[in-house]
């Protein structure tokens, strides 16, 4: 049986759509990833970071991602001045999540010059007006709704797109090299159910506590493909995790 990782987040909701066949495994992105890397499960949306650190693991699945167009609005790095007051302030980071905790600490350097940022791990996703915190997912979209006005609140992919003019790769769907072999026919039966639903994608009108107007603006910044100019930017995310020592080399791009 294929084990699919399912991030428990609004924006994979639809891609799921009436997927019968396979083990659906459901977490946070950070939850995934490991599971993902230790071959629990087969094919994941899973943080672009992961792929970026640990490609020997895997292949990518060709013209899929969850990306961002100019905004992402799920994404949010909150605080307590304004981003250009941070000397010498601490930052917390999600540990929901991989490739945000470095893209906030990429942007902070390469785009803000800021040498002096301690950045720590917050243990839990919760908003709290005394820390300066990343969010993601459905809580930091419930925050970017509420407009709360004790704070400053900054999209992450909006600040990416801001100095790039690109799109921000979040995550990758990425499929385990060691399983493949025995679940091929599987994988591909997957795969073509996921094409189907990208492309006659069912956003819902109803989701927790969103309303249908807010799902309809979320879905307006989300993009879920992987063409030239998402390979651009995660090319130039992946020379700026060399640059700041986050990973040791440049990888080459598989697919599947």
């Amino acid at each position: 049986m294929l084990n699919i990782g399912k991030i428990s987040y609004l924006n994979v909701y639809p891609l799921y759509n009436s997927i019968s066949s396979g083990r659906l495994i459901e977490g946070e992105p950070s939850d995934l990833n490991k599971l993902l890397r230790n071959g629990q499960i087969d094919i994941s949306p899973s943080s672009s970071f992961e792929y970026i650190k640990n490609p020997e693991n895997y292949f990518i699945l060709k013209d899929f991602s969850i990306s961002s167009k100019k905004r992402v609005l799920s994404v949010v790095l909150i605080l307590k001045n304004r981003i250009e007051e941070l000397e010498k302030q601490v930052i917390y980071l999600s540990p929901a999540s991989a490739t945000t905790n470095i893209l906030v600490q990429v942007i902070l350097k390469e785009f803000y010059n800021y040498t002096n940022i301690d950045f720590q791990y917050f243990n839990k996703n919760i908003f709290h007006k005394n820390l300066n915190h990343l969010l993601i997912g459905d809580e930091a979209l419930k925050v970017y709704f509420q407009k709360r006005d004790s704070c400053y609140i900054y999209d992450i992919g909006e600040l990416w797109y801001n100095y790039t003019n690109l799109p921000f790769v979040f995550a990758l769907w990425l499929i385990n090299k060691k399983n493949i072999s025995s679940k091929n026919l599987e994988m591909k039966n997957f795969i073509e159910k996921l094409k189907y639903n990208k492309q006659n994608l069912l956003i819902p009108q109803k989701y927790k506590n969103f309303t249908e107007e807010q799902i309809k603006e979320y879905f307006k910044f989300l993009d879920y493909n992987f063409e030239k100019e998402h390979i651009q930017s995660l090319k130039l995310f992946s020379e700026l995790c060399k640059k700041y020592n986050f990973i040791k080399n440049i990888p080459e791009f598989n697919f599947y």
